[in-house]
């Protein structure tokens, strides 16, 4: 659920979920066993969601409750949700926490978006490791095929004594039909404490494609 509602404040839509951290957070994206509701009630919806956790002897290890909010009235889209979980560390379950927030507000060919969401997963008794992004960015609908978005994004962590990343990333889509686009970006990233990969403090990367969508 997480997922979904940060769908309607990310720059990018989900357009480079290699690179971008935003569908990563939390690690939940798709669940087993999961049974939902959504309503809509004009331009607001909510939505609650149960994950069976399927751990013998156990109702709660492994499961997971989620509800989320939104709200999508003229040229404002605003949305928060909160995941809970079990999750197995080491032979024990230890409570997961996600939540999130943000917004976008679009007008004629642009559109603009800002959130932060949240990871807190218990370690011990008396510990626990977060992580936290916080972003902002915009789009372009330069016309109704073709479309550039900007964007920043930071990171940062409390595992391994703490660590930062920074993430600019510039993109681009042309679409060649409702569910084909051609893809390409230049991303820049700034590293720093635990998230340094073999001794690099920066990174930039290049890449092309095409996304279909089945």
């Amino acid at each position: 659920m997480n997922f979904k509602t940060i769908g309607l404040y990310d720059p990018f839509n989900y357009k480079y979920t290699a690179i971008v951290p935003l569908a990563a957070q939390g690690g939940l994206t798709r669940l087993d066993n999961d049974i939902q509701y959504t309503g809509n009630f004009g331009p607001v919806g909510v939505s609650a969601e149960y994950a069976l956790g399927e751990v013998a002897g156990s109702t709660s290890n492994g499961a997971t409750q989620a509800i989320a909010a939104k709200y999508a009235g003229g040229p404002v889209t605003v949305g928060a949700a909160y995941t809970k979980r079990k999750n197995a560390v080491g032979a024990t379950y230890m409570d997961f926490d996600n939540w999130t927030v943000g917004g976008a507000y679009a007008t004629g060919p642009f559109r603009a978006a800002v959130g932060y969401a949240k990871a807190k997963q218990d370690t011990s008794a008396t510990t626990e490791t977060n992580v936290k992004d916080w972003w902002l960015g915009g789009s372009y609908n330069v016309t109704p095929a073709a479309q550039m978005s900007l964007a920043y994004y930071r990171t940062t962590t409390d595992a391994a004594g703490g660590g930062r990343r920074n993430l600019v990333i510039l993109g681009g889509t042309y679409a060649l039909s409702k569910r084909t686009n051609f893809y390409a970006d230049i991303d820049n990233s700034k590293l720093s404490g635990s998230v340094v990969t073999v001794g690099q403090t920066r990174q930039t990367g290049l890449s092309v494609g095409i996304n279909h969508l089945f």
